[in-house]
């Protein structure tokens, strides 16, 4: 029934050197993707020993039979290596979900189901005829099903390389150097497959040497993968990066036990190695905040811990829950993070805004007001009664100016003249609430707005200052003067601001006109 021949003896060389490759990968398996490798292998190996009783049998039956199982393993490897190349390339989130493992496995699945039910529907191959070439060797005629199958092989194989490709674009030169001699190491079996199925070496038809070549792709990832110490990387980041970094690394177990520290976290909290196997509680009972993030049951925000001696420092607190593959808690992770002049820097820039707000107000303040009578400008006039007017509120108007006012600078002075300007505003702000409005409008005129103020109510307020402002001229300086006033109401006189002044304006040099000292509301009568 088996007959070993040249063919069948390299296979089951092959096999075996596969199956301590296999053995290698498999007890080294400490990454996912070494894992993914490992079962990758372990497919490989049962692939090349299924071909070595192929090539070894004597009869159809025999051969179709273990050819059939070729079909199955190899289907199975390429489905590994592209897990492989999926969790290399940093997909291992998308690989754990339960859609992403039946969509890969689906395609092998059916493929294997239409090769091991050939007999029923001879979709695969249709027929097997002796090599009159190469001895004990058949060759199978493939049948439509079979362009279908080697085409999803070739989307695996594409896709392989594909990921493989993507990890080289990692800013590891390790990963990116391990990446090309991965793509490099893809062709043989992709050469050697086409070989076979376009007979392109007469002397070897029928003969599929795709297994073999995949063997030596399997050796080379092996090398690329474990002969650089990738997967041992572990013990040598902890010894030139954990133990070396100037952030404060503390490990515990489920219990909060003490178990791994790095020196800086001696040198900034004083743990050190007489306190491995304590409680957190127990070391770092002056930092309740810290202990409070271990006792959480789910992964905690960041906290800010402020540690004043032997100098100030402030850390960036982070805790991880390491969980396990069935997700249950074996450890947490505590990272200080040193973020002091960060920490600093901030406070010095909210000392500087603290400075320039106070700085804006007062520039405010500068712009807004008149500098002589601390009254408001126009532009502040303008704006707050435009805002005014888009919110619908009534307001009314009144535009002063005091009568016979250069008489008042020629005879007595300019200086008389301010003091009589800074009355009248004392006295017009005495008559307005905190949101209205005293603008000197320019030279001795002004303007007061006021808001939710009817006629009446304004001609009460107005001619109260009308009387104080003349008794003041007449009491201190002996100077016979008054002001002239004329109001204008909004929305009742008119909605536009500038129709509005203008006609506040108008009803004022009604009162001029009629000897000033007077107060004059609009009236389109």
């Amino acid at each position: 029934m088996f007959r070993l021949t040249n063919i069948s003896t390299i296979l089951f060389i092959t096999t075996a050197i596969n199956l301590v490759v296999a053995i290698i990968s498999w007890r080294r398996q400490g990454l996912r993707e070494g894992r993914y490798f490992a079962w990758g292998m372990i497919s490989v190996t049962c692939w090349t020993f299924a071909s070595g009783l192929d090539y070894s049998a004597t009869t159809i039956p025999l051969k179709v039979l273990f050819a059939k199982f070729e079909f199955f393993f190899y289907h199975c490897s390429l489905t590994f290596f592209l897990m492989f190349a999926l969790a290399y390339a940093g997909y291992i989130d998308w690989l754990h979900k339960f859609s992403s493992q039946i969509f890969l496995w689906s395609v092998t699945v059916f493929n294997s189901l239409m090769v091991f039910t050939n007999e029923w529907h001879e979709l695969v191959w249709n027929g097997f005829t002796d090599s009159e070439i190469v001895d004990n060797v058949i060759i199978f005629h493939h049948g439509p099903a079979f362009l279908w199958i080697v085409a999803m092989n070739y989307i695996f194989v594409l896709s392989i390389f594909f990921f493989l490709w993507k990890s080289m674009q990692s800013a590891s030169e390790l990963t990116r150097r391990q990446s090309k001699f991965l793509i490099g190491a893809t062709f043989f079996p992709i050469a050697t497959n086409l070989l076979y199925l376009f007979d392109v070496i007469p002397a070897v038809e029928g003969v599929d040497l795709t297994a073999i070549t995949f063997s030596v792709s399997g050796f080379l990832f092996l090398m690329a993968l474990y002969g650089t110490r990738f997967l041992n990387i572990i013990p040598i980041a902890h010894h030139l990066i954990i133990e070396s970094m100037p952030d404060c690394v503390l490990v515990l177990d489920h219990n909060n036990y003490i178990i791994d520290f790095n020196p800086a976290m001696t040198t900034k909290f004083g743990i050190n190695k007489n306190h491995l196997g304590e409680k957190i509680e127990t070391v770092m009972k002056d930092y309740p905040e810290v202990i409070s993030l271990t006792i959480l049951d789910e992964t905690p925000p960041p906290l800010e811990v402020i540690v004043d001696s032997p100098t100030l420092s402030v850390f960036d607190t982070r805790l991880t829950r390491l969980m396990d593959e069935r997700n249950q808690l074996y450890g947490k992770l505590i990272v200080f993070r040193n973020v002091t002049i960060r920490y600093k820097t901030r406070q010095e820039l909210q000392e500087q805004l603290v400075e320039v707000r106070e700085l804006n107000k007062k520039i405010s303040y500068i712009a807004e007001r008149d500098s002589l009578t601390n009254a408001y400008t126009r532009r502040y006039l303008y704006e707050k009664l435009s805002e005014w007017i888009n919110r619908k509120k009534p307001f009314i108007v009144a535009l002063l100016d005091i009568d016979k006012f250069k008489q008042i600078n020629d005879v007595h002075g300019h200086t008389i003249g301010d003091e009589v300007l800074i009355e009248l505003t004392k006295q017009l702000f005495a008559i307005v609430e905190d949101n209205d409005i005293v603008c000197r409008y320019g030279g001795e005129e002004f303007v007061v707005a006021i808001q939710n103020e009817n006629s009446q109510e304004g001609l009460s307020r107005f001619e109260h200052v009308l009387n104080n402002f003349r008794e003041f001229c007449f009491s201190t300086f002996n100077i016979d003067s008054a002001i002239s006033i004329g109001l204008a109401q909004y929305p009742t006189n008119s909605t536009d601001l500038d129709e509005i002044l203008n006609l506040a304006d108008k009803a004022m040099y009604q009162a001029k006109s009629a000897g000033g000292n007077q107060i004059v509301l609009f009236s389109r009568k």
